[in-house]
């Protein structure tokens, strides 16, 4: 498993092992809330939700 930061470089690369770790050993973080990341919050999402954030030009059907 291969995880990157861009732009935030050694500062949270140590965290971010971390919490990887925690997440397939234990399957939850220990010291930080993820569950805002769980895939059920794409689940609320208009069918018309690129339009709704202005993503024009982009093909959704394709």
């Amino acid at each position: 498993m291969v995880a990157t930061m861009s732009s935030v470089g050694f500062g949270l690369s140590p965290a971010t092992g971390h919490a990887i770790r925690d997440l397939i050993d234990d399957g939850a973080c220990s010291f930080a809330d993820t569950s805002s990341f769980a895939l059920s919050r794409f689940g609320r999402l208009e069918p018309d939700w690129v339009m709704r954030q202005g993503w024009h030009g982009v093909d959704s059907a394709a």
